[in-house]
């Protein structure tokens, strides 16, 4: 038993960093107010200068919306997994019937696994298609290609969870 809050926390763990690598390149820009409003503005930075037209941002991207679509998702998962666990830690009592709770954390353990691998290989192509280009120098491109490993390694952690379960679920079954 103490394996499992291990696993759950390494997917906690290992799902946060891969979103919060990618989404910590937004760049702020400071704005000064109207002359009445004395307030200063952040505002995220959408290529709407003309000098910076040509850098890449994750949002011209169908591949990097989806892949950190899918480490939120996996992310709050795997959270609320954790709470779950502290819960039956505490209380001894499972949030949700037993037998029911072994089929719905095999299920989605394979396809959150499975969702993950998809993410990240659709963005590690398009990421090695930025490494080869022009763009190669670009500090998103960097950030691109440490997010997509981290989730590489996300994957790893959320594959021996989804061992883990599978041995739960055959031996209850």
């Amino acid at each position: 038993m103490t394996l499992v809050p291990l696993i759950l926390l390494l997917n906690f763990v290992f799902y946060k960093k891969p979103f919060s690598v990618l989404a910590a390149d937004r760049e702020k820009k400071v704005r000064r107010g109207s002359s009445t409003n004395k307030w200063y503005g952040f505002y995220s930075d959408s290529s709407s200068s003309s000098s910076q037209h040509s850098q890449t941002h994750r949002y011209d991207y169908e591949e990097f919306k989806y892949f950190l679509s899918v480490n939120i998702i996996g992310f709050v998962y795997s959270g609320l997994q954790i709470c779950d666990i502290v819960k039956y830690m505490i209380t001894k009592r499972h949030t949700m019937d037993p037998k029911l709770r072994v089929y719905f954390n095999f299920a989605m353990d394979q396809v959150l696994a499975y969702l993950l691998m998809s993410a990240s290989s659709s963005a590690a192509t398009t990421t090695y298609y930025w490494t080869n280009s022009a763009s190669a120098a670009d500090k998103y491109v960097e950030m691109a290609k440490a997010s997509v490993a981290l989730s590489f390694v996300a994957f790893v952690a959320f594959a021996s969870s989804s061992v883990v379960s599978a041995f739960i679920f055959c031996r209850f079954n």
